[in-house]
This record gives C-alpha cells, sequence and structure tokens, in this order.
C-alpha cells in the first residue's frame, strides 16, 4: 500500500494527493469539479479506487470560517453513500476491504440502542481512517481518511 502518510493514491489514474498541499493547486491539477455553497465548498474528485482495490466516489469538503478559503491546504478526503440499502450496503464493503487491508480497527463501537449504527477508526501512522455508519433521517454511511495535523489555519 502507499504510503498514507504522503497522501492518498489514486490507483486508477496514478496520482498522489499530497497532504500539505494547496488544495486549489491539488484541484485544478487534477480536474476536480469545485462546489461553492453558501457554508462549505466541496472539491468533488470523482470515482477513483485508493487503498489497494477500493473503488469510491471521492469528495473533500471545506466549511467557510471567516479566513479559510481555497488555499487551505489538502487533509481530509471523504466518500459517502445515503439511504438505508446504500449506507448499509457502503460500510459492508468498505469495512471488510479496510479490516483485509489494514486489520482490526484502533477503535470500534457500536451503539447498542440503534440497531446497525457503528463507529469504525484505524489510526495509521499520521493518518486516520474513520468509518461511520448512523441514522439522520436515513442510513448514511461516511468514510473519511484525513492527516491528524490538519488543524492549521491556512
Amino acid at each position: 500500500m502507499y504510503s498514507l502518510d504522503k497522501g492518498i493514491f489514486l490507483e486508477d489514474s496514478k496520482v498522489l494527493l499530497e497532504w500539505g498541499k494547496p488544495i486549489n493547486i491539488i484541484a485544478s491539477k487534477n480536474n476536480a469539479k469545485i462546489v461553492s455553497k453558501p457554508d462549505r465548498t466541496i472539491i468533488e474528485w470523482g470515482h477513483h479506487t485508493i487503498l489497494e482495490g477500493l473503488k469510491l466516489e471521492l469528495t473533500s469538503t471545506y466549511l467557510k470560517v471567516s479566513g479559510w478559503g481555497l488555499s487551505k491546504d489538502f487533509n481530509t478526503i471523504s466518500s459517502w453513500a445515503v439511504g438505508d440499502n446504500e449506507a448499509k450496503s457502503h460500510f459492508e464493503m468498505v469495512s471488510n476491504h479496510l479490516s483485509l487491508k489494514l486489520g482490526n480497527p484502533s477503535e470500534k463501537e457500536k451503539n447498542e440502542n440503534i440497531i446497525g449504527e457503528e463507529f469504525w477508526v484505524w489510526n495509521i501512522g499520521e493518518v486516520n481512517i474513520i468509518l461511520n455508519l448512523f441514522e439522520q433521517h436515513a442510513y448514511k454511511c461516511c468514510l473519511i481518511i484525513e492527516r491528524k495535523t490538519n488543524l492549521t489555519i491556512a
């Protein structure tokens, strides 16, 4: 597996999205779609293969906070599935793949009060991989891969 400490390697296009590089430059070089909303900016990377064969639609979201523009550094990438069946099957597929490639998660929580809610975390060097299945009007599954040192203001 490509070193996650360096960034996210898009296996299908053989491109490394390097942690800490300006998001506007990385997005521009990789033909990512930039979607501006009133409260956040979403970078749509498209469908890619990462982490030794995991095929996902990838995005990065940056909240619009005073002083944080698109010059913010690349520090997170995610994949979402929304809808009861879609979210549950996405969680199953991603959790099986990550467990096979990375071993057991560092943290694993299951909400005993709500059937199906789970929260898994893999701590790998300077990177967290978070997989969360939760209910919010419908089931949602979110995979977040983030550099642990991502709390700097650009």
